[in-house]
C-alpha cells in the first residue's frame, strides 16, 4: 500500500484505510475518533511500507513511545492490508 492509497476513498463507499486506522487508534488509546490526529502519511523507502505520524488528545497522557507500544502490541490488527 502506498500513502496515496492509504488516504484515498474506496470507489464503492465504505471507509478508507485512513478512517479505519484512525478508528483503531481511538479504540486502542481509549479516546473518541475526532481526538486522533493523523498529521503525516508518507511512503517508506522503496514504498515497502507507509509511515504514519499521529497524536491523540483528550486521553490519559501517554508518551509517544507508550502510544507506539500500545499500537505495536497487535500489529496484525493495525495492519491496514487486512
Amino acid at each position: 500500500m502506498t500513502a496515496e492509497e492509504f488516504v484515498s476513498q474506496p470507489s464503492r463507499g465504505g471507509k478508507s484505510p485512513y478512517e479505519k486506522f484512525q478508528t483503531l487508534l481511538a479504540d486502542k488509546l481509549r479516546v473518541v475518533r475526532r481526538n486522533v490526529a493523523i498529521f503525516s502519511v508518507m511512503n517508506g523507502p522503496g514504498n515497502r511500507y507507509v509511515e504514519i505520524r499521529y497524536a491523540a488528545h483528550g486521553s490519559p497522557w501517554y508518551q509517544a513511545s507508550k502510544m507506539d507500544a500500545i499500537v505495536a502490541l497487535d500489529k496484525q490488527e493495525v495492519s491496514i492490508g487486512t
